[in-house]
């Protein structure tokens, strides 16, 4: 009996209730007849509210013959297979026709759909009894019990308040421009890295260079500013190097435990399939996006896109069990009186606020950038918030002398507000 057929005698098995849960459906199918079987089956239960009969069912369609034989997990996965070779073949055959036109983009853009076609065909339902996950509970609970951490950030505070970043989270660090939401990345992603973290940076606004004059400058601990302008001092020190020697030397010793760190820039086509194919290739054990915004994930307005980046990276997180680190843009920054004195509060778009595990602003006045400090204020952090938490996090913003650490001032408890309102003149784009 062909799978076409075979789909019909087990939905003359299923109750109303059970084909109403299936993940496959008539349209699953290639022969016309068959279909038309199951079309008439699933007409027959809208109306009635019961399985028709298989004599009913033979009559009308003399090709059928029932079978009870057939196992009906076997049989959806072959219809998937089946399904999604024929969406490949059909999608293909577009692709090379737009190919032939001398439509490069266009050829992307099928292979995007093609392939989010034959993922959506693929993917099962997965349930899982909770009691079968005691054991792996247990074993998290003692490890945080013992102080085990996710991937590691630079300063003991957001540690402290995180517990790190741990795989399928996404964490947020959203602020203005040019306050230094690249330089934040790099310093994270770095330090990942030199912990023997394998790291992928996705950048859609800044190329390679850009990310790693940032990224050495902070190796090699030299002004950024001076390497921007290629004014690195060649006086010679005590141990016989410049800083320019210092900086040279950083870009061809690798300092790290590992390969890397990875970068996907803006030359690069950073479609979803591009991204994820890298991330399958590189297998990261932490993926950092700058400037998240700018992804080519979805269309319509900045607002709308900003909705469909904040759900994939919630999807590559879980699919490729990594943490994600993103940055983002606030609109604006407000102040409000509170314990303690001013405290800033945080605009920000209503999917990042809701969907991110953990999201941070960053603050940084005129005479805070004079002093060379920059603030890290949570607004929802997904563990350990009421146990180490802080109002504004203090640290080091020198970029004469790399100097990143957390100053050692202090704090007051946060108050996660992950679950407050945001209204429309809140929205960041």
């Amino acid at each position: 009996m062909s799978l076409d057929w075979g789909f019909v005698s087990i939905q003359l098995s299923l109750t109303p209730v059970e084909a109403a849960r299936l993940d496959v459906s008539e349209s699953f199918l290639v022969d016309a007849e068959a279909r038309e079987a199951a079309t008439f089956i699933t007409s027959y239960r809208n109306e009635t509210g019961k399985t028709p009969p298989k004599s009913l069912v033979v009559e009308k369609f003399p090709a059928f013959q029932f079978d009870d034989s057939i196992d009906p997990r076997w049989l959806y996965g072959e219809l998937r297979e089946r399904r999604a070779r024929n969406i490949l073949a059909d999608g293909l055959k577009v692709a090379v026709a737009d190919l032939r036109d001398g439509e490069p983009n266009d050829v992307l853009e099928t292979l995007d759909r093609i392939q989010r076609d034959v993922m959506a065909v693929q993917q099962r339902v997965a349930v899982q009894d909770l009691q079968a996950v005691g054991d792996r509970l247990k074993t998290f609970y003692e490890d945080i019990k013992a102080g085990k951490m996710g991937i590691e950030f630079p300063w003991e505070s957001v540690n402290l308040m995180t517990r790190g970043m741990w795989p399928e989270t996404v964490t947020f660090f959203a602020a203005r421009p040019s306050v230094g939401k690249t330089f934040l990345a790099i310093i994270i992603a770095r330090h990942a890295y030199m912990n023997g973290h394998r790291v992928l940076v996705i950048s859609p606004e800044m190329s390679a260079m850009e990310i790693g004059e940032r990224f050495f400058s902070i190796e090699a601990a030299v002004p950024y500013s001076d390497v921007v302008s290629g004014s690195l001092s060649q006086v010679r020190g005590e141990d016989g190097l410049s800083v320019e020697d210092r900086y040279f030397r950083s870009l061809s010793t690798p300092s790290g435990k590992v390969e890397g760190p990875f970068v996907m820039d803006d030359e690069d086509r950073l479609t979803p399939s591009a991204m994820e194919a890298a991330i399958s290739s590189l297998q990261p054990d932490l993926i950092a996006v700058d400037a998240a915004y700018l992804l080519r994930v979805g269309k319509g307005s900045r607002y709308e896109r900003i909705i469909d980046v904040v759900e994939w990276l919630r999807h590559v997180a879980k699919a490729y069990h990594v943490p994600v680190l993103a940055t983002s843009q606030l609109n604006k920054e407000a102040e409000k009186k509170g314990k303690g004195g001013a405290m800033a509060t945080v605009a920000m778009t209503d999917t990042i606020n809701w969907d991110a595990h953990n999201l941070f602003a960053l603050k940084q006045t005129p005479e805070m950038r004079e002093d060379g400090r920059l603030s890290i204020i949570p607004v929802k952090v997904r563990r350990m918030a009421r146990m180490h938490g802080k109002t504004e996090i203090s640290i080091h913003w020198d970029m004469d002398r790399m100097d990143f650490e957390e100053v050692a001032d202090a704090a007051g408890e946060f108050e996660d507000r992950g679950h407050e309102d945001f209204s429309e003149k809140d929205m960041p784009f």
